[in-house]
């Protein structure tokens, strides 16, 4: 059966992109099943590939233009595929190598371990090109991995030592031999821990960040690329194979084999969706920080994104479309799912399987999904700002990557999705537009038939509110009549209230005269009786403190002004021939002096108030009571009061501005009021 072109044409590039000769006859095995015609083809197209016609030369109209005009001009190789060159056996020598151990074998060349004898002695590792691959293509992809490597000075990437060519024209390099295995070897072997595997996993960001940084594109990581060693005790990554890396600089570029259109160039599983265009020439360093991210989603789950079985089982164009357009699940959830293994992981990274996925679940989920956005735009835009985002993690710092919002998920089904969403929103229009075109014509009759409707009901209504309105009037007639009757039974009550009010507020205030009287009269009854008392008390006290006697008979007298309580007062005071200065609550700083004859009682207050003249002085018949003198309006203290010898007029000692003034008639000169005491 004649094989369908464009199949050929997928088939062939996806060979192309494969260069372990095993994996393309697997390839072929599987994609060619039955197919004879394909079969022979396909083997026909990559013997051309492989063994080219010599071409220096392009002519300028070749759709490939843009790549270079020449090709490096080649020894011609003097082995062929049918007679091996001789010296690529244990023991035999490549320049200043004994070749001791065949380590690998690819689809264009071959890894030894070899010793070198000078200048030093040491064991490296010696890549050559297999014989009969030396087309200028291999080598000149070959060239290109040398000229990368030399490049590159980092720790953990493989340096070159030196370069040459064999007898037969066959080119190889030397490199650091690395002593190590694939990196999910190493933590599945050594049962590393998550937070370990990271660690290692950082130090693969730096190498491949440094890398980009010598302008070159690895565009093949993967664990068998990425080699952990021994190296003074610690593990130590190192990257490996450069022989599909992309050139960034022209200098490189120079020597780079250019990818051909349709060729797909890396390992499916960690193959970047730009990458898996047939026509993959923009390819930037985006497309290592998605290889990145498919690493370590493998690390942290033994699962790459696109597992193994669904590459083996399907048709290698619908793995290209799958590396497109399908997102893979996050690793917790990729770990929950995996629940006949998942002991075995969890086991492997030195946890329970009840707490694995719960340590991969949140930040370290964010940071894998970022670096496996299918749109470069939207994953790390280098290698070291993935490499900044574990460390956070490791560092229990807050990471940039963040879950993708509704609206971007909602795109993304949506581009997933195209054409049944495109099918199902064409259905969805059609059915809205017939249903709208019926729904305006089902609206139209309606909204006629309620018009007229409406128009009855507003007739009748009209009807109704004329028949309302004019029993509203009568109600309101009515009302107006009953109000008025109201009303005046309203003034009525109200002068019979005001009535009453007045005579009860009458009663009220005569009521309370006959209460504040009564209350007057017993506590006029209780300050006399007081009075009373304390005239009493002074007498009692008088013979032993004729002092307190005094004090007391003139609270008595304060109290309850009688001849009683004023005996008892004039007694006191006739017990006491010196000054006396009493203080009580009317009058402060009050100076009495009895009468030599103990007739008469003189009382002068040195109270004065600021801008007032205010000082008064009198003298009282000690008998009666009855105050015979008095002086006022003097405006400064009394120092001193006395009586005469006579006895019939009283002489004042009053201290005034310093000046004494020691009778009536220069007190009356300073502008006191004087009056005679009974001359």
């Amino acid at each position: 059966m004649p094989a369908d072109h464009r199949r050929v044409t997928d088939l062939f590039a996806a060979l192309l992109g494969l260069s372990d000769a095993a994996a393309r006859a697997a390839f072929l095995d599987r994609e060619c099943a039955g197919n004879a015609d394909l079969r022979r083809r396909l083997d026909a197209l990559l013997h051309a590939h492989d063994h080219p016609t010599p071409a220096p030369t392009r002519p300028a109209t070749d759709p490939t233009r843009d790549f270079p005009a020449e090709w490096p001009e080649l020894p011609e190789p003097t082995a062929t595929a049918d007679s091996p060159a001789a010296g690529t056996e244990i023991g035999g020598r490549i320049g200043p190598y004994k070749l001791l151990k065949q380590l690998g074998e690819g689809g264009m060349g071959e890894v030894w371990v070899v010793e070198q004898e000078h200048p030093v002695r040491r064991r490296v590792a010696l890549k050559l090109i297999k014989p009969g691959m030396d087309s200028a293509r291999v080598v000149a992809r070959f060239e290109a991995e040398r000229q990368a490597l030399a490049l590159m000075d980092h720790t953990n990437i493989a340096k070159v030592f030196d370069a040459g060519m064999t007898p037969a024209g066959r080119p190889y390099f030397a490199m650091e031999l690395v002593k190590g295995v694939p990196i999910t070897k190493y933590c599945d072997e050594l049962h590393l821990s998550i937070r370990e595997r990271l660690g290692l996993f950082v130090a693969v960001c730096s190498a491949v960040q440094h890398a980009h940084q010598k302008g070159v594109i690895h565009r093949d990581i993967k664990p068998t690329n990425v080699l952990v060693a021994i190296q003074d005790g610690k593990p130590v990554p190192k990257v490996i194979d450069f022989g599909v890396a992309k050139a960034l600089t022209s200098k490189l570029a120079e020597r780079t084999m250019y990818t051909e259109i349709g060729a797909v160039i890396g390992t499916l599983e960690y193959m970047a969706p730009e990458q898996a265009e047939l026509s993959a020439l923009d390819v930037d360093t985006r497309a290592d920080v998605y290889a990145l991210g498919a690493l370590l989603y493998e690390l942290l789950t033994g699962s790459t994104p696109i597992t193994r079985e669904r590459v083996k089982a399907a048709a290698f164009t619908e793995v290209l479309r799958l590396i497109r357009e399908e997102d893979p699940p996050k690793p917790s959830t990729r770990l929950s799912q995996s629940k006949e293994s998942l002991a075995g992981l969890a086991a492997k990274r030195r946890t329970d399987p009840g707490r694995l996925a719960k340590e991969v679940r949140g930040e370290l989920d964010w940071i894998v999904l970022k670096a496996l956005e299918k749109d470069r735009t939207r994953r790390y835009e280098s290698a070291s700002a993935l490499a900044k985002d574990v460390d956070r993690f490791l560092a229990d710092e807050p990471v940039e990557a963040c879950p993708p919002s509704p609206a971007y998920r909602m795109r993304k089904f949506l581009r997933r999705n195209r054409v049944a969403v495109g099918a199902a929103a064409a259905v969805l229009a059609a059915a809205v537009l017939a249903a709208v075109g019926q729904t305006v014509n089902v609206l139209a009759a309606r909204e006629a038939e309620r018009r007229a409707v409406r128009a009855e009901h507003q007739a009748v209504a009209d009807r109704e509110s004329a028949d309302a309105a004019r029993l509203a009037a009568e109600r309101d007639r009515d009302r107006a009549q009953v109000a008025e009757g109201e009303q005046a039974k309203a003034r009525t009550h109200a002068e019979a209230a005001k009535g009453l009010a007045d005579a009860a507020r009458t009663q009220a205030d005569a009521e309370r005269k006959v209460a504040e009287a009564e209350r007057d009269a017993k506590q006029a009854a209780l300050v006399h009786r007081d009075g009373l008392r304390l005239g009493s008390e002074a007498v009692l006290v008088r013979p032993n403190d004729p002092g307190l006697a005094l004090l007391l008979g003139l609270e008595a007298v304060r109290r309850y002004p009688h001849p009683l309580t004023y005996s008892s007062l004039y007694a006191a005071a006739a017990d006491l021939h010196e000054k006396r200065i009493i203080t009580t609550e009317v009058m402060s700083n009050q100076h009495l002096r009895l009468g030599l004859d103990g007739k008469k009682l003189v009382v002068a207050s040195s109270m004065t108030y600021v801008g007032q003249n205010s000082g008064t002085a009198a003298v009282y018949d000690t008998a009666t009571g009855k105050k015979l003198a008095h002086w006022q309006g003097y405006g400064h203290g009394v120092a001193d009061l006395d009586w005469s010898a006579a006895a019939e007029r009283m002489s004042g000692r009053i201290v005034i501005d310093g000046r004494n003034f020691l009778d009536p008639d220069r007190v009356r000169a300073a502008g006191f009021i004087y009056e005679g005491i009974g001359r």
